[in-house]
């Protein structure tokens, strides 16, 4: 009975890349791996560079010593590389130098294997190889993914926070921001010895203009003068409701204070 493709895929644990010049080495290495992954194979570093360019590698085994592009070149290339530096490497020796396996991991392999190795030996460090990699790779992405929500609720947090200090209808603080900016700025004044200066302004006969126009005409007035305010004060607020109340604090400027008046005046000149 022939299995289906979709079955052996998934008898599969990953892909690997062996990279090794020697036939035998390569008889050996993959029918220990074989019946577990699906093995591709290169005899050069350069070849492997591009079949690791191409992607679905999950582990590379790479010799040492080849011709031309020996293994620690190979490795320094895909290392410097955006698409292949991910990628675990094991690299496989019969040398037997302390420095030699230093001077790999240091270029970024994960693992060194001697050899003739056992079969069993280096199954179980290419399964914890990979098993190793994708769960880093799965928490990098879980990390990824709460640090994007974190900006996202940030982001709505301070929106909630301007919500909260905004008047819904004309758009320029509100009472309890007013409140709040009218506690620095008594701090200032009394920390500066400077004065401080309120404008309370009501609207005459706002109550006959909403009845004989219409709540929307009356929303348009009192945006219309949140607009004048917002362009003709150093800071305004609302509040109240049917009513429009506004508190305008002052403080001295470079040229000295001007004083309420003036600016009562300004307003009062534009609406």
């Amino acid at each position: 009975m022939i299995e289906p493709i979709s079955e052996i895929t998934d008898s599969k644990e990953g892909t690997i890349l062996l990279v090794d010049d020697q036939p035998e080495q390569i008889r050996i290495i993959k029918s220990a791996l074989d019946s577990f992954f699906f093995i591709k194979i290169a005899t050069r570093g350069e070849l492997a560079i591009k079949i690791a360019n191409i992607g679905g590698v999950d582990l590379i085994l790479l010799d040492v010593v080849m011709p031309a592009m020996d293994g620690y070149e190979t490795c320094r290339q895909l290392k410097n590389n955006p698409l292949t530096k991910n990628i675990p490497v094991i690299f496989l020796t019969g040398k037997e130098s302390q420095n030699d396996e230093t001077v790999g991991l240091e270029l970024g392999a994960v693992d060194f294997i001697r050899k003739p190795s056992s079969p069993l030996v280096l199954l179980t460090r290419c399964r914890n190889t990979i098993s190793y990699q994708r769960i880093k790779e799965d928490l990098q992405r879980k990390n990824d993914e709460l640090s994007e929500k974190n900006k996202q609720l940030l982001v709505l947090n301070k929106m909630l926070e301007n919500l909260s200090v905004t008047d819904g209808l004309t758009g320029i603080p509100n009472r309890r921001k007013f409140e709040e900016y009218l506690i620095q700025e008594w701090s200032r004044a009394l920390r500066d010895s400077s004065p401080i200066s309120m404008i309370v302004i009501d609207v005459d006969y706002f109550k006959l203009f909403n009845d004989h126009y219409g709540h929307l005409a009356g929303d348009d007035c009192l945006k219309t003068i949140a607009k004048t305010l917002a362009t003709s004060t150093a800071r305004s607020f609302r509040s109240g409701g049917a009513l429009w109340r506004g508190g305008v604090c002052l403080h001295p400027t470079k040229s000295g204070f001007l004083g309420p008046s003036f600016y009562g005046e300004s307003v009062d000149r534009k609406y």
